[in-house]
């Protein structure tokens, strides 16, 4: 009423400046807010500090053979292969040559019956969970290349079949999909479990969402999540008292119940591959379905707009070295690029 009064006192363009700063405050705050699907609000990106296009160089001595992820451990990239006996093939960037392919699904002591890479830090440990059967493998690299053979720094156990799980110290964090929801539950009684969505999640939804990707600040206070349809970047606070929110550079949101009224027709990818974080920064592929120009988006954990990286290639995948400042990037046809940023 307060505010009713004093407006009917306004000047003509008074009352319309009014009215127009309304209806922007009300497109860019509220009507995200009720459209969200992530348990959090929105947190709108105008524009970038950084906007700037990325020059590749190209890896004329890393061969095409049937891979399609890539993840670096400084001086190790490593190569995601299909159709193969091995799961990964070891590059040495330092040296530029081919070290050998690693790690096979099987049943044997050195064996893996499902290879989900977990980490992404900065040592030259590699966290490995084999979902099936239901352990972490902490691999040290340099002895596995060395000794060529497994060499493991740890093994954990776990109790339950879990999409993800995150190691951080002594805490785990386990990703799973019950009951139509997908929540985070921690190791610890003291935490409860966190829910990513609002809605209930389905079957059709899980197969639909195309890109349902995560990773956890390395000092384990957050998860960063992306769907790849949803055009948006969702953190979720895992044991602090800090709004969960999405960060977005759309302007009108879809939202998994008109995704599921909708039938899932016309859907459109926004986000492709896993979103790659350090303790300070997270970087995501952003593609833009009209043009298909592809970007890395680098926000910080507060959710604001650091850079806006263009890439030229038709990149899929990408991985950071965040203390050298390189990224690397695979695309469809197998090729690897590397870019300073």
């Amino acid at each position: 009423m307060y505010l009713y009064m004093n407006i009917v006192q306004y000047s003509h363009i008074q009352l319309v400046f009014a009215v127009v700063v309304t209806v922007l405050l009300s497109l860019s705050g509220c009507n995200h807010a009720v459209q969200n699907s992530f348990n959090g609000e929105v947190r709108y990106i105008a524009s970038f500090d950084t906007l700037q296009t990325l020059l590749g160089n190209k890896l004329p001595y890393i061969k095409s053979f049937y891979f399609y992820g890539c993840e670096v451990y400084y001086p190790y990239l490593l190569l995601s292969l299909a159709k193969q006996d091995s799961l990964l093939a070891v590059y040495d960037l330092e040296t530029k040559e081919f070290i050998g392919n690693y790690f096979s699904i099987g049943g044997g002591p050195d064996d893996f019956r499902s290879f989900v890479i977990t980490n992404q830090s900065k040592s030259s440990i590699l966290t490995v969970n084999d979902i099936y059967n239901k352990k972490l493998k902490m691999i040290c690299l340099p002895k596995t290349f060395n000794n060529k053979q497994v060499v493991y720094e740890k093994i954990l156990a776990y109790e339950g079949v879990h999409e993800m799980v995150f190691s951080v110290d002594s805490m785990w964090w386990m990703k799973s999909v019950l009951d139509g929801e997908i929540t985070y539950t921690c190791s610890e009684s003291g935490f409860p479990p966190k829910m990513l969505y609002k809605e209930s999640i389905g079957r059709m939804d899980l197969d639909n969402m195309l890109v349902l990707s995560d990773a956890i600040k390395p000092d384990g206070g957050k998860i960063v999540s992306l769907s790849g349809i949803l055009d948006q970047i969702d953190i979720l606070s895992l044991h602090t008292e800090e709004k969960n929110f999405s960060v977005t550079t759309s302007q009108e949101l879809v939202t998994i119940q008109q995704l599921q009224d909708n039938n899932y027709r016309n859907v459109r990818e926004y986000f492709l591959a896993v979103p790659r974080c350090n303790d300070s920064y997270i970087m995501a592929l952003h593609v833009c379905p009209d043009t298909n120009q592809k970007s890395l988006y680098v926000i910080d954990w507060n959710g604001k707009g650091v850079a806006n990286y263009l890439i030229d290639e038709d990149i899929v995948d990408f991985c950071v070295d965040w203390d050298r400042e390189l990224i690397y990037g695979i695309t469809e046809s197998e090729e690897v690029y590397e870019y300073n940023f």
